[in-house]
């Protein structure tokens, strides 16, 4: 899913996964931090600004724990990625349950609540 600005210029990608493995949902990052193009459908966007990404994987049976290792990839994860010239401008991995709290996050963190 592909969200526009009010310009309709790319601003945020929610990537579904079907697998709550690293190895399956890991790869849509270094794909978005080097993509200069976004198709949806027929119709293809630009990257004229950075992109946030939110990768939804699919509810786990031991929530909790599961979260704490999400937080703990991410967190990794972004100390490896030089997000400087790269079209992912940041990015975060929730579970199905937790798709409103973390979509909160990763705009306040990038654009202050006054945009929600």
């Amino acid at each position: 899913m592909l969200v526009l600005d009010e310009e309709e210029k790319p601003l945020l990608v929610i990537e579904p996964e079907t697998s709550a493995s690293p190895k399956t949902f890991g790869r849509s990052i270094p794909i978005y931090a080097i993509a200069k193009k976004v198709r949806i459908g027929k119709k293809e966007y630009s990257i004229s600004s950075p992109l946030l990404l939110l990768i939804v994987i699919p509810d786990q049976s031991q929530t909790s724990q599961k979260t704490e290792q999400l937080f703990d990839l991410e967190k990794k994860l972004k100390e490896t990625i030089d997000f400087e010239g790269s079209s992912l401008k940041d990015f975060a991995i929730c579970q199905v349950g937790g798709l409103k709290e973390a979509l909160g996050r990763l705009i306040d963190s990038n654009y202050g609540s006054s945009v929600c």
